[in-house]
Formats: structure tokens, C-alpha cells, sequence
């Protein structure tokens, strides 16, 4: 990977000539040497250990090249094989015999080479459209469980419906829990808070809200409570998403989305959507292009700048131009008499021969002649 002979030789001695010692009933035994593996708590482990995987991802890639693992392909143009995070692994690959086994060799030669043990029981196989007999047999070959193809990946719930409250059910399980813990710590100030504001009844019981949720949320320093709004929180993180994709990427999210939703800085932007696409895509890509097409014009867009180019992606009332001109404000009777009050630039004109060509901008020629002295 390029690392240089003296940070190679730093990390041998961290990993093999290191010493450590262990707790026996409650007492410290004599220093020893350790042999191999990396230990936790150390700092610089899970960076190790991300380098240690990285040879994981060689393999895959090295029986794609020989032709034996047969990876999954979105349109043919956007291939996808192996998702990594530190050790959560998914493989990602064709239903067939040839894949199983190859993926079986793969992680058997990962295992001799690294030194690393693949807890197998605790692995699933996850199949789409695919047999449950073919399932089963295969998930023998490979020693893991079959897992239906909603599960979880990193803590995120992957092919739930996210409008159904028993998506959520599992982590709102676990904050029930985590707060019976703090107030069985003596956690009073949170205990306390906690019966104020839901009135000293249980979950089942209806309460009296005291005081109103805009106030709970709002800062300490303005008399709030510091609860996070889950609405504008949402609303950040979706913004934060159509950042991304209107900055472009060259990663591996933005390609299957492409290939999945075509021109996504348009659709972002409140483009128009077909009708039967909308109702195919996920729920997420929904309220993100829901986002676009409710404020054509919102606080996202005001603190960006943008390059005209074709003019597809552009809103042409409500943009600020040069100088900070708005034209619905600076052109207030023409943007009334339009009938096109939510467009893009392109769609009020065009590139002819070099020069801009202005189209009827949804203005009856007779309106237009009105406000003719306005506009020179």
C-alpha cells in the first residue's frame, strides 16, 4: 500500500513485541510478550484493522478478475461486489452455485492469510427473488442463517417501511431502556424533566403537556430544554444529501443512484418527476425530491450560487443574480401576469446561434405589451 520500511517496522514491534499483563483475581500478573493480533482499546487497532480488511476486498476483487465471483450490476453500468465498514462486511453478488461457493473460497482464504476468524453463526444470507429451498442449502454450504431481505446494516433498517411504526420499534426499545437505566442511576434531573413534561403518567396513560414542544426545543442559553427537533433535524440531513448530489460525486452512492433516478441535480432542484418513477422510488428519494418541488425556492438554495450553463437546473424567478437582484421582486408585474410563476431558465428561452433567444416567458402577448415601457 506504499507505507514506508521504518512505519512498517513501528507497527510490527506495536503488534508483535509488545507486553501486557492480566487480571487474576484481581491481581496483575507478570508482564508477557504478545504474539499476534491487535488489542483492544488501542488507539491505532481499528485503523490496523482497516488496513487487515482492505485484503478482503483484493480477494473479491481478484476472483471477479479470474471470473468466479459474479457481482451484482445496476443497469450494467454501475457494478457492486463488497460494502465495508470497519467489520461489517456485505457481499453483494448473483444468485447462483458458482457465486456461493466462490464466495466460501474467498472467505476461507481470508481466514488463512489474515489469521482473522469469521464468526460464521452469526453471519446471514440474504436472498432477493431467490428460492427458499436454494436458500436454505446454500446458507448450509456457508454455515450462516438465512435473514429475510429486511434487516439491519450499520444500525439502519434496510427494505422497512419507514412510515410504519414497527420499523422504529426495535430503537425505541433500546431509548426506553437507556432512560429506566439513567433514572435508576440517579440520573434526577433527567428524571425529574422527564415527569414534568409527560405529567408523571406512563406510556399509556394521556398527560397534560406543560409546556409547549417549540419551547422544549429551543437552546439553554433561550430558555429551552436542548431537545433535539427531529423535524429540523431531518429537514438538515435531507439538505445535507442535496448538497452532495448538486456538488456531484464520483462515489459509489451517487452512481447507483444515477442509474437508478437518471438527472438527480434536476429532480433535487423540483424538476419535473414521472409520475409512475415517483411511485417507484424509495421512500427517502420521495421526500427528498418532495423537498425540491414544495419550496422551489427555500433557504438551501439562497446560500448558493449557481452556473447557468443550459439553465436546466436553475429557477428563474426566484434565483438571486448578480447583484443580488430577484427578478419576482425587481419585475413584480410581470412575474404576477406570468402563468409560469415555478420554472427553470430554460424553459423561458434559449441558445440560438450564440445568442439568447426569449420564448413568451407565460405571458399573453397582449399582457406583455402592458408592461413593455416597464421592462426597457
Amino acid at each position: 500500500m506504499g507505507f514506508g520500511a521504518k512505519w512498517r517496522g513501528w507497527m510490527e514491534k506495536l503488534v508483535f513485541k509488545s507486553h501486557m499483563s492480566i487480571l487474576v483475581n484481581g491481581s496483575s500478573t507478570e508482564d508477557f510478550e504478545v504474539g499476534k493480533g491487535l488489542r483492544q482499546g488501542d488507539p491505532l487497532s481499528p485503523f490496523l484493522f482497516v488496513l487487515v480488511t482492505e485484503g478482503l476486498t483484493g480477494l473479491v476483487r481478484k476472483s471477479i478478475e479470474i471470473g468466479e465471483f459474479d457481482y451484482f450490476s445496476i443497469n450494467r453500468n454501475c457494478p457492486i461486489d463488497i460494502l465495508q465498514f470497519a467489520d461489517d462486511t456485505l457481499l453483494v453478488g448473483k444468485g447462483n452455485w458458482k457465486h456461493i461457493w466462490a464466495i466460501k473460497a474467498v472467505l476461507k482464504a481470508f481466514e488463512l492469510v489474515s489469521g482473522l476468524g469469521i464468526k460464521y453463526h452469526k453471519s446471514k444470507l440474504i436472498g432477493i427473488n431467490l428460492n427458499g429451498s436454494f436458500l436454505e442449502a446454500a446458507s448450509n454450504v456457508l454455515s450462516c442463517k438465512v435473514k429475510d431481505s429486511n434487516f439491519f446494516f450499520l444500525g439502519i433498517p434496510v427494505g422497512y417501511n419507514p412510515r410504519k411504526n414497527e420499523t422504529w420499534e426495535p430503537l425505541l426499545s433500546k431509548m426506553r431502556n437507556r432512560l429506566a437505566d439513567a433514572d435508576k442511576g440517579g440520573e434526577g434531573v433527567h428524571a425529574s424533566s422527564k415527569r414534568f413534561l409527560m405529567g408523571g403518567g406512563g406510556e399509556d396513560k394521556r398527560c397534560i403537556h406543560w409546556i409547549s414542544w417549540r419551547e422544549v426545543t429551543k437552546p439553554f442559553e433561550k430558555g429551552g430544554l436542548g431537545i433535539k427537533n427531529i423535524e429540523d433535524f431531518n429537514l438538515s440531513l435531507l439538505s445535507k444529501w442535496r448538497w452532495k448530489i448538486i456538488q456531484g460525486a464520483d462515489s459509489l452512492w451517487y452512481k447507483v443512484l444515477k442509474e437508478r433516478y437518471g438527472d438527480l441535480v434536476l429532480k433535487v432542484m423540483g424538476g419535473a418527476v414521472d409520475p409512475i418513477e415517483r411511485r417507484k422510488a424509495s421512500f427517502w428519494w420521495k421526500d427528498l425530491m418532495k423537498l425540491g418541488s414544495n419550496s422551489f425556492f427555500d433557504p438551501f438554495l439562497s446560500s448558493c450560487r449557481f452556473l447557468l450553463r443550459n439553465g436546466y437546473n436553475i429557477p428563474f424567478w426566484d434565483v438571486m443574480w448578480l447583484n443580488g437582484l430577484i427578478l419576482k421582486e425587481v419585475f413584480s408585474n410581470l412575474y404576477e401576469a406570468s402563468s409560469l410563476k415555478m420554472v427553470l431558465v430554460a424553459a423561458m428561452g434559449g441558445w440560438v446561434d450564440n445568442r439568447w433567444t426569449w420564448g413568451n416567458c407565460g405571458i399573453s402577448e397582449n399582457r406583455l405589451l402592458e408592461h413593455e415601457v416597464a421592462v426597457e
